[in-house]
C-alpha cells in the first residue's frame, strides 16, 4: 500500500484551531508526559452515546515502512556529479517486528530532503500502527468538556472480565467442582448448560450452588482501568452538547507516550538503506 503523505503529520505536527487561529503543536511529546486535560467516565458521558470502534486488522499489524525522500545537491560546484536531486529510499521496522512483516510505503520525496526526517516519520508510523488500536466517540455536556483538538484526556472504563482459571462445573445436585475452590458467597458467572449461554449470579454455600445446575461456568470480575486518548474532532450537536471523537494514545504509568518510548535507542529499530 502506497501513501502520498503531505499533511502536517508528515512533520510530526498537529494542525489545530486555537482561539480562532490555526496553530501547530507536536504530534507526540518526546521529553515530557502528555498533558491531560480531563477525565471522562460514565458520570460525564451522556448515556447511550459511547461508541468504540477497532481499526481494521491490517491497520493494527506491526509493519515495515519504506519511505522515500529527496537527496539534494550539497555543493554549488555545477561540474560535480549529482546536479539533479536523487530519490532515496529507506526501510524501517521495530526490532520486534518480523523481517517479512507487511511492507507499506510513504512517499515524502516532494518535500523531505533529510534522511533523518524520513526515518523519524517511518518510526512513528511503525509505533502508531502497532500501539493505537481503536477510536472512540461520545457526547458530553458543554460544562464538562475541558478539551481541545490534539489534546489528550483519560477515559475511565469498567469492564466485565471472565477469568478463565476460575471456572468449573455445577452438578445436578448443586455440587461445585472448580479450581481454585470458590469460597461461600455470590459470583457473577457466564454459564453453559449444553443448550443455552447465560450470564447469571450463583450463590455458593458449603461447596454447592442453588442455581445453574448441570452447567459449566467461568467467574466474571469487574475491572476498572483508564486509558489515554487524543482528541481528533469536537462539534456541537442540536442539543448544544459536545460530540467528541478521539483515538487511542497509549501512555505508560508516568504519563509518557509509548509512541515515543526509547525513540533514539538503536537497539529498538532495524533500518535498511541508510546512506
Amino acid at each position: 500500500m502506497a501513501v502520498q503523505s503531505r499533511d502536517q503529520s508528515a512533520f510530526l505536527l498537529d494542525l489545530v484551531i486555537r482561539n480562532g487561529r490555526f496553530a501547530l503543536q507536536p504530534l507526540v511529546e518526546f521529553n515530557r508526559a502528555e498533558p491531560i486535560t480531563g477525565l471522562f467516565t460514565s458520570g460525564n458521558i451522556l448515556e447511550g452515546t459511547f461508541e468504540l470502534n477497532y481499526l481494521d486488522q491490517d491497520q493494527r499489524q506491526a509493519p515495515r515502512i519504506s519511505v522515500k525522500w529527496r537527496q539534494e545537491q550539497t555543493t554549488g560546484d555545477l561540474s560535480n556529479r549529482g546536479l539533479f536531486p536523487i530519490i532515496r529510499e529507506v526501510t524501517v521496522r521495530e526490532s520486534s517486528t518480523q523481517a517479512l512483516a507487511p511492507l507499506d510505503q510513504l512517499d515524502l520525496s516532494d518535500f523531505c530532503t533529510s534522511q533523518q526526517h524520513a526515518i523519524d516519520r517511518a518510526k512513528f508510523e511503525c509505533r502508531f500502527r502497532r500501539l493505537s488500536t481503536h477510536q472512540i466517540k461520545f457526547t458530553t455536556t458543554a460544562d464538562q468538556a475541558s478539551l481541545g483538538l490534539g489534546k489528550c484526556f483519560r477515559l475511565g472504563m469498567e469492564t466485565l472480565v471472565y477469568d478463565q482459571p476460575r471456572n468449573g462445573y455445577i452438578a445436578e445436585d448443586g455440587t461445585i467442582t472448580s479450581w481454585p475452590e470458590l469460597a461461600d458467597g455470590s459470583y457473577v458467572v457466564v454459564s453453559w448448560n449444553g443448550t443455552a449461554y447465560t450470564e447469571t449470579q450463583i450463590n455458593v454455600s458449603a461447596g454447592k450452588s442453588n442455581n445453574a445446575r448441570g452447567s459449566v461456568f467461568c467467574v466474571a470480575d469487574n475491572v476498572f482501568y483508564t486509558q489515554t486518548y487524543k482528541v481528533q474532532s469536537l462539534s456541537f450537536n442540536e442539543e448544544g452538547n459536545i460530540e467528541v471523537e478521539a483515538i487511542h494514545w497509549p501512555t505508560n504509568e508516568q504519563g509518557y507516550s509509548q509512541l515515543a518510548a526509547d525513540w533514539d535507542d538503536a537497539s529498538n529499530w532495524v533500518i535498511e538503506g541508510e546512506i
